[in-house]
């Protein structure tokens, strides 16, 4: 008779844990840097909204949209969407090798390694990833400000072989 009191008790404290362990408060899933748009894109593709324009460095601008850029309302505040932008990697450069995006704007580069042993670095933010060959690795960034800076692979001569592009910060 004693066993099972005592497993009795110990069956009722175990379900009040479980029972405050379960619950969460409304906004504890709520991720406020990501994109509440999940629709991917195909590596080598332009994110939806960006358009190309050909007179840059390279013919390869990207520039995110200016009615792209939304914001999202979390307990009150007001943050910025993630401006996703498609980057491919290769020996020896970047597509696109130019990328426009705006100050203060969440920034995730979607860098698809298409072979060999890469990084992507930008050292006025920070940046510095290694990109795994044949996957694609998410780079997250805010640029604080405004002006043109250097995007390259650190990895051996890579940069002075030409792996390397611009980003302007608007």
């Amino acid at each position: 008779m004693k066993k099972i009191s005592v497993f009795g008790i110990a069956l009722v404290v175990f379900s009040f844990v479980l029972a405050g362990c379960t619950q969460s408060s409304p906004t504890s899933n709520l991720n406020p840097t990501t994109n509440p748009d999940t629709s991917s894109n195909a590596a080598g593709t332009m994110p939806e909204g960006s358009t190309m324009d050909n007179d840059m460095v390279g013919g390869d601008a990207v520039t995110p949209a200016s009615n792209g850029s939304t914001s999202e309302s979390y307990g009150g505040s007001n943050v910025a969407a993630v401006k996703e932008i498609a980057v491919d990697s290769f020996s020896y450069g970047f597509t696109p090798g130019t990328i426009r995006v705006k100050a203060g704007e969440p920034v995730r580069l979607n860098v698809t390694n298409k072979g060999g042993f890469h990084d992507i670095q930008i050292p006025e933010f920070n940046v510095k990833v290694s990109t795994p060959d044949g996957k694609t690795t998410p780079v997250e960034f805010t640029p604080t400000k405004a002006g043109t800076y250097e995007f390259f692979c650190g990895v051996g001569n890579h940069k002075g072989q030409g792996q390397k592009g611009t980003l302007i910060v608007e």
